[in-house]
Parts: structure tokens; sequence; C-alpha cells
């Protein structure tokens, strides 16, 4: 999960043209929402999106303090 967001911010950071990183974007979204979408069933409910929130909070939280700071979050 943290290797797809990570792979997703460095998109949106890429230097290559417009038109190309909306193509990257779209398929580093669609890819998202189906690792989201954890019964395959094309809609994200608000459990799956609890599951979601979870993991990134869990792979922010560096020192597993049950919070996230700012520089863990900057450092992600």
């Amino acid at each position: 999960m943290k290797t797809l967001l990570l792979t997703c911010a460095a998109l949106c950071l890429s230097l290559a043209p417009a038109h190309a990183l909306d193509r990257e974007l779209d398929d580093v979204n669609r890819t998202l929402f189906q690792s989201i979408d954890l019964n395959g069933d094309a809609v994200v409910s608000p459990r799956e999106m609890d599951v979601f929130r979870q993991d990134v909070m869990i792979s922010q939280d560096v020192d597993d303090d049950g919070v996230v700071t700012a520089e863990e979050h900057l450092g992600w």
C-alpha cells in the first residue's frame, strides 16, 4: 500500500509532459481504487475506506505512538 502511494506521489512531482502525466495519474488512481476496493465490487464502502485510512496511518506513524506528526507525514 505504501509503495503504491509513494508511486502516486512521485508521479505527481514528475516533470513529464502534462498529457503523459494525466494518463499515468489515471492509471495510478485506478490501481489505488482497486486496492481500496477490497471485495472487488467496483464500489468503495465506508468500511473499505476506513481500512485504507488505517493502513495509511500505520505506514506514516514511524514511532508507533498512535499519531502522525507533520515530520512523519512529510517524511513519508
